[in-house]
């Protein structure tokens, strides 16, 4: 699930040279999510949580993962596709160079 976000919001990742994919990814799918800033640092944070264990998993074989942590990455995951579907804003974005124009707009208003 998390490589499937990770397609869909970091797109091209030749863009990103300056900023981690793990800030990136974190920081878009919490603005996608959460209106208020609190929201958006918890979600931001889980989502750092969540790249920490996909990167175990992918550069050490790790299989350390919780059913609890699996479920809510679920969820993050399909509130993230509803939002694309559901969210007048998102819906009409056509390439990832348009959704971090989406992204930048919101985080910089």
């Amino acid at each position: 699930m998390l490589f499937s976000l990770e397609s869909l919001l970091i797109g091209d990742k030749k863009d990103f040279l300056n900023e981690s994919i793990t800030a990136k990814l974190a920081d878009c799918v919490a603005y996608i999510l959460a209106d208020d800033s609190a929201k958006r640092m918890k979600i931001a944070k889980q989502m750092k949580e969540f790249y920490a264990v996909r990167g175990s998993i992918v550069h050490s074989g790790s299989e350390n993962v919780s059913l609890p942590d699996l479920n809510r990455l679920f969820h993050i995951s399909v509130g993230v596709l509803m939002a694309f579907f559901c969210n007048k804003e998102l819906a009409e974005i056509k390439s990832s160079e348009g959704l971090m124009e989406w992204f930048n707009q919101k985080k910089y208003s």
